[in-house]
């Protein structure tokens, strides 16, 4: 994965946009409009529900959503036990070849300055990719850093990432369908490998890594550990970095930012008749556009970044796309994304009724030695529900 490369007035993609679409995503519609385009800024979003976060994210990581009864390890000791053991091992190698190839760090014998530096712990997040049909994809592994031990002005400064809101993103598929735009979908791989870290940050090698690489124990030896150049995930500071290395390169192919959405960039010819509309997402992009613009921007990101090309969108975001050429019409729908939720809590069989828990029940308040509820449980329902 190569870093943006600037381009000059010699880009392939123009920078002409009429008012009319413009105007709907808040891009400047003048020259002079764009050369005085305010920089997009929004609040940093302080979170006080950490744990949980963790607790819900643990939960749902290890419950079984889809009958083939694959289930996503929460380690790496359980993912190399698991009866997909095989798959888990090539999506690792397959991380930490790209880690390797990013040259993402260089590993020291010892912290530099251990009184006033902390390397911080990693660990591995694992994940079954698939189709909107629930069938299996691909299985991700990731190298994921401890976020949570960083320390503010230290570590990091700037932490907020813009993503497209789904309001804005309802409107896009509005027009395609209007229109008869293709709506196509691509998927950056280890997205955050490719924005250069600002703050030194070293880290704890990530477990079982020198097993998968084979690489001989040190013995008698201090452990080793990384000073990371590049971004990880989990990173307090990788989803900014990352997003304004993307965002620069989009604008380097003279793509418009909106002022209303900073998960939305904007291009369009009106003497060519092409024009295009891209959905941000951290690493997932949607575009929505003509035949020609679409395919011309697929072959300039796959030069810079590595990229996964997944053809025409069916699922996004956990929402279903299904279109109408005949009709031009889009349907969108979660039906796939409730079935995931009543099979992860045992509700497929159940049957609807008016009053969703026995009437009959007595509540009365716990005491101290009852049972404490699952509370991983519970955060990880309320999450599911409301996302």
């Amino acid at each position: 994965m190569a870093r943006p490369r600037a381009k000059g007035k010699g880009s392939r993609l123009l920078n002409e946009l009429p008012s009319d679409l413009g105007a709907a995503f808040g891009i400047p519609t003048t020259e002079e409009g764009r050369r005085t385009h305010i920089r997009l800024h929004q609040p940093v979003r302080e979170s006080n529900e950490d744990e949980e976060y963790a607790l819900a994210t643990a939960y749902m990581s290890h419950t079984i959503d889809y009958h083939d009864g694959i289930v996503e390890p929460r380690s790496y000791v359980e993912a190399v036990k698991s009866p997909q053991a095989d798959e888990w091992k090539k999506a690792m190698l397959h991380e930490l070849d790209a880690i390797y190839k990013q040259e993402a760090f260089e590993e020291i014998a010892h912290l530099p300055d251990p009184e006033n530096k902390k390397a911080i712990g990693s660990h591995w997040v694992f994940k079954v990719k698939r189709d909107s049909e629930g069938k299996v994809i691909r299985y991700k592994a990731r190298v994921v850093a401890r976020g949570d031990q960083q320390r503010e002005g230290i570590d990091y400064a700037e932490t907020y990432a813009p993503t497209a809101r789904m309001g804005h993103l309802r409107l896009a598929l509005a027009l395609a369908g209007k229109y008869g735009w293709e709506i196509q979908q691509m998927d950056v791989c280890t997205a955050f490998l490719g924005s250069v870290l600002r703050k030194d940050i070293y880290m704890h090698p990530t477990p079982g890594y020198a097993q998968l690489l084979q690489l001989a124990p040190r013995v008698g030896e201090h452990k080793p550990v990384w000073k990371l150049l590049h971004s990880l995930y989990r990173l307090k500071q990788s989803p900014y970095e990352w997003y304004h290395t993307l965002r620069q390169y989009l604008e380097s192919l003279s793509l418009c930012l909106s002022r209303l959405d900073g998960g939305f960039f904007i291009f369009t010819n009106m003497k060519l008749d092409i024009r295009i509309i891209l959905s941000i997402h951290v690493d997932d992009i949607l575009l929505i556009g003509t035949h020609m613009l679409i395919a011309l921007l697929k072959e300039e990101m796959k030069e810079c970044f590595e990229m996964h090309d997944l053809g025409e969108a069916s699922l996004y975001l956990g929402m279903s796309i299904e279109r109408e050429q005949e009709k031009r019409s889009i349907l969108l729908s979660q039906s796939h994304y409730v079935q995931t939720v009543l099979d992860r809590f045992k509700m497929h069989e159940a049957n609807p009724v008016s009053t969703p828990m026995d009437p009959k029940i007595r509540l009365v308040k716990r005491s101290d030695n009852d049972e404490p509820c699952d509370k991983a449980l519970v955060t990880g329902g309320s999450g599911q529900g409301s996302r």
